[in-house]
């Protein structure tokens, strides 16, 4: 049976090219952006919905949580798997909690530069191609969208009394070997040296990103190498929403 590790993180916080280096360990998988969050959630709402609790079989409710994760991993050749997703959500918390005792794993980098860094790829603007940034921060703030959402689930499981280990992206960027060798003694996994050579656009089970359902490049990593790419922050964001959000990010 597969070990399933959760992963919680911001977007553009390096989850890509984290995982192209976990990739190249042969014992574990670290998953792209995962539907199984979404899924569980799902299946998570139905049962405690007037449908589910007219007829209120937990026993079978938990047993299809369970069947989840064995059928989606079933041909994935890794023993470990680490998925990335925002798993730190209560109801979903409260329902892997009944399944398993969950291990997580947190890749913290700040909230405003990793806003900074979804603003130069978006540039977002109006119809009228009047720059709208501080709306869409505000956007991808709100507790359902990327960003908000994330961060509230980072902040549930450092809140917690769960297992969970921290890489800090600067960390990541400047000795990727180490954080690569303690996160491998978290999942109980032999470490492997980082071939830089390697390191390429994420491909798993031969599958790469599509973006385009996106319309932005988001999951482009640059190869051969792990270096942070500069934001400045004051150019990009507006002071207001650097105000703003400052005291909303986790403190480590």
């Amino acid at each position: 049976m597969k070990q399933i590790y959760y992963l919680v993180s911001l977007t553009r916080a390096g989850n890509t090219v984290l995982a192209s280096v976990l990739n190249q360990n042969k014992n574990m998988t670290m998953t792209s952006k995962s539907i199984l969050a979404p899924v569980v959630g799902a299946i998570n709402d139905i049962y405690f919905s007037d449908k589910g609790q007219s007829f209120p079989d937990e026993k079978s409710y938990l047993n299809l949580i369970e069947g989840v994760f064995s059928s989606y991993y079933k041909d994935w050749k890794s023993q470990v798997i680490i998925d990335r997703g925002a798993w730190g959500q209560p109801d979903i918390l409260n329902c892997l909690n009944k399944i398993t005792k969950p291990k997580f794993i947190i890749l913290h980098r700040p909230l405003l530069e990793c806003l900074a860094s979804f603003i130069k790829i978006v540039k977002p603007v109006d119809d009228r191609g009047n720059c709208i940034k501080d709306i869409y921060c505000e956007f991808l703030m709100n507790k359902d969208e990327i960003m908000g959402l994330n961060l509230l689930s980072i902040k549930n499981i450092l809140n917690s009394n769960y297992d969970y280990h921290i890489i800090k992206y600067e960390d990541f960027v400047k000795n990727p070997q180490s954080e690569v060798n303690k996160l491998c003694k978290f999942v109980n996994v032999k470490p492997h040296k980082i071939n830089f050579k390697k390191i390429k656009q994420l491909k798993i089970n031969n599958i790469e990103y599509n973006d385009d359902p996106l319309g932005y490049p988001f999951h482009k990593i640059k190869e051969n190498i792990i270096e942070k790419t500069p934001h400045n922050i004051e150019k990009v964001l507006n002071k207001s929403i650097i105000q703003k959000y400052l005291k909303e990010d986790i403190k480590l």
